[in-house]
C-alpha cells in the first residue's frame, strides 16, 4: 500500500493526503467520531479504516463475499455495520476489526444503512425493495419489516422516533409502529443539480432549492454539528452549504473526479474525506472556513471570543424521551431528553420556541435572531443562570435549547411541595440566588422581560437559577404580538409589570405597540417573587381566574399584604417599592439594591438566632 501527502497554500486546489489501498470503486465514506479516522467501503469487497493523520491504512481489512455498499457507524465509535451484494449486513468490531455478527434477511444487495440517534435501532435498504428495522441490543433482532422500492438512502430523525426512505420518491415511516409519517425535514439532491431542503408533513420545498452545482448531485454529507452540508458532484465539485439559510459557504474544492463519488466530515468538522471511483484513492481536504478560523483562534481569539461566536450544536446527540412535551414554558414546549457524548449520556431539559407565524420567506432572518440570542446565554457563566449546553434541531422550525435537567424544577412547584418545612433562611437564600442572577443579568446589559415562578428553576442542592432571559423579547419579535397577548396563555401575568401589559390595547387591535422590557420591570416581577418565596403562594393566589388578576392589575391593585411573621413590615415595604408605578415617586430598586437589601435580610435572622441562643 502507498501514500503521499500534498500541501497547497491555496487549500481548495489540492487535497492535503491523499491515500490508496481500495482497489475498485469506493461507494461510501463514514468518519469514526473519536479521532481522526475514516472508515470506507469498496467493491473490492473491504471495508477499511484510515488513520488521516499517518495517511495509511488501520490494521486489516474487513472482508465481505461481494462488492461492499452501505456504511453505518454506532456513535461510541466502537463498532461499523457494512453490508453489500452478498445480501447480508455483518457488524465489526473497531479496533480488533473482527466480525462480531452477521445478518441475514434482504434478497438482493444491501444499498443502505441508518443507524438511529442512540444507537437502538439499526434500518438496512436496497435492491429488494425492503426496509429491515433491528435492534441492536438484542443480536439484530428484527423489529419490523416494510416492503417498499428500490432503495438508495435512509435516515433516522434526530429524536430516532422517524426513518426516512429514499427511492424515486422520499417516504417517512413511524419506527415504533411502521407506518407512513412525518419528521420536520429532509434534504434532497438530484440530476438537475440542486439541493432542496423538504418539509415532510407537508411535501413543501422549504425555500428555494440551493443551487451551484452544474450537473448531477450524487452525494452529501452533513457536518457532525449538524450546521453544514457537503455535496459532490459530476461537476468536479465539493460544496459547502449553511443548513440553516442555504447560502454556499466558501469556494468549491476542485475534485478531479466526473462522476459519482462519496464525502463524509471528519469529526472535528474541519475536513471533509471524498473516496474515488475512479483511482480508488481516498482523500482528504480541508473545509473552505479551516485556514481562516485556524488563523482567527492562533493569533487573536481567546476562550471568550470563541465561545461568544459559537453554540455548541448537538443535534443528533439529543433523544426526546417521549412525543410530547413534559410541560409548557413560558414561551415554548419543554422536553425532557438524554444527551449522549463520549459514551455518557445525562438528563436535559430541551426547550422549544413555540411561535406560528415565520413562514419560508422570512424565517432566515428570524432564525439569525433567535441564534444571536442563545449566542449572548452561551457567553454567560453564573451560578445563578441556568446554563445553556447547545442547541439542536428536530423540535420545530427554530433551534431548541438544551439545558440542564433540574430534578427541583420550577420555584413554582418546588414551594408547592416544600413549603410547610423551609426555614426563612432557606426561603431569603432562594431569593438571594434569584437576585445574585438578576443582578448578573442586568451587569451585562441584559433585561429579563418575563420572571415568574416558572422560569426560576431548583438545581440539586436547593439553589435557584433563572432561565429564559431575553427570550420574550425574541417570542414577541417573531410573533409580531403584544407583550400581553403572547404571554397571557402561558400564566405569567401574576408576576408581569403592568407597563408591559399596555392594559388600554384590545388584544385583538390590529397593530398593537410594541412593549419592550426594561431593568424597572424586572425589578417590578421581583416584587412578585419575593412574596411567592415568602408566602409559598402565587401573586393573587385567592383569583383563580387570570381575567380577575388581569381586572385587578388594570385598576392599580397590588396582592394583599400577608399577616406578619409570614412577612415583615421592612419586607412589604420594599416589595411596594418594587411594584411603584414607573415616574411616580421613588423609582423601583435597582438589582444591587435588590441584592443588598437580601443579604441584609439574612444578617438580621442571623442576629435573631444569636440573641436567641444567648
Amino acid at each position: 500500500m502507498s501514500n503521499s501527502s500534498q500541501k497547497s497554500s491555496d487549500l481548495t486546489e489540492k487535497p492535503l493526503t491523499t491515500m490508496s489501498g481500495h482497489e475498485d470503486i469506493i461507494f461510501e465514506i463514514a468518519y469514526l467520531p473519536a479521532g481522526k479516522r475514516v472508515v470506507s467501503c469498496s467493491e473490492d469487497r473491504a471495508v477499511r479504516i484510515w488513520d488521516v493523520e499517518k495517511g495509511e491504512q488501520e490494521g486489516t481489512s474487513m472482508v465481505h463475499e461481494g462488492g461492499v455498499y452501505a456504511l453505518a457507524v454506532t456513535k461510541d465509535g466502537k463498532r461499523i455495520l457494512s453490508g453489500g451484494s452478498d445480501d447480508r449486513i455483518s457488524v465489526w468490531d473497531v479496533e480488533t476489526h473482527g466480525r462480531i455478527e452477521e445478518w441475514a434477511s434482504h434478497t438482493n444487495a444491501v444499498y443502505c444503512i441508518a443507524l438511529s440517534p442512540d444507537d437502538r435501532l439499526a434500518a438496512s435498504g436496497g435492491g429488494d425493495g425492503k426496509i429491515v428495522i433491528r435492534e441492536m441490543k438484542r443480536s439484530g433482532k428484527i423489529k419490523h419489516s416494510i416492503d417498499g422500492d428500490n432503495l438508495f438512502s435512509l435516515c433516522f430523525s434526530p429524536n430516532g422516533k422517524k426513518l426516512a426512505c429514499g427511492s424515486h420518491v422520499i417516504q417517512v415511516y413511524d419506527v415504533d409502529v411502521a407506518n407512513s409519517s412525518s419528521v420536520q425535514s429532509l434534504f434532497s439532491a438530484s440530476e438537475d443539480g440542486s439541493i432542496r431542503c423538504w418539509n415532510s408533513e407537508t411535501g413543501k420545498s422549504i425555500g428555494k432549492p440551493w443551487t451551484g452545482h452544474t450537473d448531477y448531485v450524487g452525494s452529501f454529507s452533513l457536518s457532525p454539528d449538524g450546521t453544514k452540508l457537503a455535496s459532490t458532484s459530476r461537476d468536479k465539485t465539493v460544496r459547502f452549504w449553511d443548513v440553516q439559510s442555504g447560502d454556499p459557504i466558501g469556494p468549491p474544492l476542485q475534485h478531479h473526479e466526473d462522476t459519482k463519488f462519496p464525502v463524509a466530515f471528519l469529526s472535528s468538522g474541519e475536513f471533509v474525506a471524498c473516496g474515488g471511483a475512479r483511482d480508488h484513492d481516498i482523500s482528504i481536504w480541508c473545509a473552505p472556513w479551516w485556514d481562516e478560523s485556524r488563523k482567527q483562534v492562533d493569533t487573536a481569539w481567546d476562550l471568550n471570543d470563541i465561545r461568544s461566536n459559537f453554540v455548541h450544536n448537538l443535534t443528533g446527540y439529543v433523544v426526546r424521551e417521549c412525543e410530547d412535551p413534559i410541560t409548557l414554558g413560558s414561551f415554548g414546549d419543554i422536553y425532557r431528553a438524554k444527551l449522549s457524548l463520549d459514551g455518557s449520556s445525562i438528563d436535559v431539559a430541551v426547550k422549544a420556541i413555540r411561535t406560528h407565524s415565520a413562514d419560508d420567506n422570512d424565517y432566515s432572518k428570524k432564525n439569525k435572531r433567535v441564534r444571536r440570542e442563545l449566542k449572548t446565554w452561551a457567553n454567560l457563566e453564573h451560578v445563578n443562570i441556568l446554563p445553556l449546553f447547545g442547541t439542536t434541531m428536530g423540535f420545530g422550525r427554530f433551534p431548541a435549547m438544551v439545558c440542564p435537567w433540574l430534578e427541583n424544577g420550577t420555584l413554582s412547584s418546588y414551594l408547592e411541595r416544600r413549603h410547610d418545612i423551609l426555614r426563612p433562611m432557606e426561603r431569603l437564600a432562594l431569593l438571594g440566588d434569584a437576585a445574585a442572577g438578576l443582578e448578573y443579568l442586568h451587569s451585562h446589559s441584559i433585561v429579563h422581560g418575563d420572571i415568574s415562578g416558572s422560569n426560576v428553576l431548583i438545581d440539586s442542592n436547593g439553589r435557584a437559577c433563572i432561565s429564559d432571559f431575553g427570550l420574550s423579547m425574541v417570542l414577541t419579535d417573531l410573533e409580531g404580538s403584544l407583550y400581553a397577548t403572547s404571554r397571557h396563555g402561558a400564566g405569567t401575568l401574576r408576576w408581569a409589570a403592568p407597563e408591559l401589559l399596555d392594559l388600554q390595547v384590545l388584544e385583538d387591535e390590529a397593530n398593537p405597540p410594541h412593549v419592550l422590557p426594561t431593568p424597572q420591570s424586572d425589578a417590578y416581577s421581583f416584587g412578585r417573587i419575593m412574596l411567592q418565596v415568602l408566602t409559598g403562594k402565587v401573586p393573587y393566589h385567592y383569583y383563580s381566574r387570570e381575567a380577575r388578576v388581569r381586572d385587578a392589575i388594570s385598576k392599580g391593585i397590588i396582592p394583599m399584604q400577608p399577616d406578619p411573621p409570614v412577612v415583615t413590615a421592612g419586607q412589604w415595604a420594599f416589595m411596594q417599592r418594587c411594584w411603584m408605578p414607573v415616574g411616580v415617586g421613588e423609582p423601583r430598586p435597582r438589582a444591587d439594591k435588590i441584592v443588598e437589601f437580601v443579604k441584609q435580610e439574612l444578617v438580621e435572622i442571623e442576629k435573631a438566632a444569636l440573641r436567641r441562643r444567648a
